[in-house]
């Protein structure tokens, strides 16, 4: 009885030694953020389990990008972005990648309204909020065109149409900035070639301009302008009108117990080479004169400057957006 009874509890331990199974490794994906923006984002991580919670902290510098391995589960993160503290729950069951946008910046859609009978390629250089913006070629077609698939933020667009009625002429080049919303409820018209060769429609004609300076200080300014003509400014506190001696680009800056040396800039009638080696007279290969000059929304952004020129005689034309990055601020 007693050899039958150990031969039993031997044969147990057999049997029961054949099902004990290996440890499982747990199973850990590649979390992958990408940080476009200005500032380190700390990303906190909480896994809830049946013992207590593991808490990470996920650390991403600057215009960079971290990966770390995580436990596949459910996560609740928090972190903070353009002010504002942002959480929520993430389930990792794979690999995962998220993108942190700049302020402003997010995926969106957009719609090109196009009066053109050709197909037009539409250059897009944008979003500038970004560290690098990206070069995008987008075909448009007459009429309504949905774009699905773009960031929110401001562009750089360009694109050309045959406008002339003479054959051997070159296409005409149309620039501007342009805003896209986050709504998704941003519309773009490219008009056709009659609507800008309407005699209402008058281009690169230098005109007479007034502007104003409305100072919220409680005391008066000196303000130097520096342009085709320099002056000082004297600028009262509320608003002040002024008449520009002359059509062109103004340089604005405080001045300090020193008195700078006035700087001119561009003016109407300079040769448009100085912005642009290709405003040519396409006859005579000489350098067209600058007819008008401006600056685009936000034109001075950081230590870019973008304006905007023509130029252009009864002949030939050209027109564009120049930006430019300043070798310091303005002002110092």
């Amino acid at each position: 009885m007693k050899k039958m009874l150990l031969f039993t509890v031997l044969l147990a331990m057999i049997l029961g030694g054949l099902f004990v199974q290996p440890a499982i490794a747990a199973t850990k994906y590649d979390f992958t953020v990408i940080n476009h923006t200005n500032d380190t984002v700390v990303i906190t991580m909480v896994k809830e389990n049946d013992d207590s919670p593991d808490e990470y902290e996920f650390v991403i510098d600057r215009f960079s990008e971290n990966t770390e391995e995580f436990l596949k589960g459910e996560y609740s993160y928090e972190y903070k972005h353009c002010g504002e503290t942002l959480e929520g729950t993430l389930k990792i069951k794979d690999d995962l990648e998220w993108t942190i946008y700049p302020c402003g910046v997010e995926p969106t859609k957009m719609r090109f309204n196009s009066h053109f009978a050709e197909d037009i390629t539409v250059t897009m250089y944008g979003p500038l909020e970004m560290p690098e913006p990206d070069e995008e070629e987008i075909d448009v077609e007459l009429g309504g065109n949905r774009i699905l698939d773009i960031l929110s933020g401001h562009y750089l667009i360009s694109y050309e149409a045959n406008c002339s009625t003479v054959g051997t002429d070159p296409a005409t080049l149309f620039t501007e900035e342009i805003r896209v919303r986050k709504s998704g409820t941003t519309q773009i018209t490219l008009h056709g070639c009659e609507w800008y060769n309407h005699p209402a429609r008058t281009y690169a004609k230098p005109v007479p301009v007034k502007f104003k300076i409305i100072n919220h200080a409680s005391f008066p300014l000196i303000l130097q302008i520096v342009g085709p003509e320099g002056a000082l400014l004297e600028v009262n506190p509320g608003t002040n009108l002024y008449d520009a001696p002359v059509d062109g680009i103004y340089l604005v800056e405080v001045l300090d117990a020193s008195r700078p040396t006035l700087t001119p800039l561009f003016q109407t009638g300079m040769d448009g080479t100085v912005l642009d080696p290709q405003a040519l007279d396409a006859d005579t290969n000489q350098p067209l004169p600058i007819t008008s000059l401006g600056l685009e929304r936000d034109s001075f952004r950081g230590r870019w400057l973008a304006i905007n020129a023509s130029m252009g005689n009864e002949e030939s034309g050209w027109a564009g957006i120049y930006v430019t990055k300043m070798p310091v601020p303005l002002g110092r």
